[in-house]
């Protein structure tokens, strides 16, 4: 995605749920990304979450995780943090401490880790979205 024409490109997503009469899977799932990647982590999280419990809560591509944020040169991004919750080989969070404006954690597998992750530890990982939102993927320590 261009960086110059993304604020358009949510321009022109925000018209088309103007006129949205039913939820599009996709509309929302576009909207939670780029408002992510314009920093508007508030409107992310309320698209996202709009997603994961309305009508995109049965589909079956809910959990894969696609689309990585990229930096100016094309390249995936790295963010770093430090991991804050881990409730089961599935289910973790980790608090990103390269966007400081981001008010709530990244979610990340455990089980994906090449390592034994725990509370804690400082951890580098890019970020990839899945119909539940944003999530640290390729997570390794640092």
């Amino acid at each position: 995605m261009d960086p110059q024409n993304i604020a358009k490109h949510y321009e022109a997503l925000q018209k088309w749920q103007s006129v949205v009469k039913e939820g599009n899977v996709w509309l929302l799932y576009e909207l939670g990304r780029i408002a992510f990647a314009l920093g508007y982590y508030d409107k992310s999280r309320k698209t996202f979450d709009e997603l994961e419990t309305g009508v995109g809560a049965s589909h079956r591509l809910r959990s894969k995780t696609r689309n990585l944020l990229y930096d100016d040169k094309g390249k995936e991004k790295v963010f770093e943090g430090s991991i804050a919750r881990i409730d089961s080989r599935y289910d973790g969070e980790i608090n990103c401490d390269t966007l400081r404006s981001l008010r709530y954690p990244i979610n990340f597998r455990p089980v994906t880790c090449a390592f034994n992750p725990a509370v804690g530890f400082r951890v580098k990982f890019y970020i990839g979205f899945s119909f539940r939102g944003p999530c640290a993927v390729q997570v390794r320590r640092v």
